[in-house]
């Protein structure tokens, strides 16, 4: 993908319109990836998640159950899943 194709990625997917900076040779690859509970299959564990107080203190299983989550959406994403066979 070539700049103009990662500056349109970013336009469909980043609200904010973040601008790409130019850059040397123009070969950067881009990957988006949108993380989100709702794309989790398990629907017990997808409330939870979705319920935990946004607050500084959080129990220790609580922690843990977002990390296993985070880690588990990231290993199924497609573009994650591309983006790190970059690096096989």
């Amino acid at each position: 993908m070539n700049l103009d194709g990662c500056q349109q990625k970013l336009y469909e997917h980043c609200k904010d319109g973040y601008k790409l900076p130019p850059l040397a040779g123009g070969k950067m690859k881009l990957y988006v990836v949108d993380i989100s509970f709702d794309n989790l299959s398990d629907n017990d564990e997808k409330n939870f998640l979705k319920h935990l107080p946004t607050t500084f203190h959080l129990e220790k299983n609580e922690v843990e159950r977002l990390i296993s989550a985070g880690r588990l959406l990231f290993k199924c994403h497609p573009e994650f899943k591309a983006f790190m066979d970059e690096f096989k």
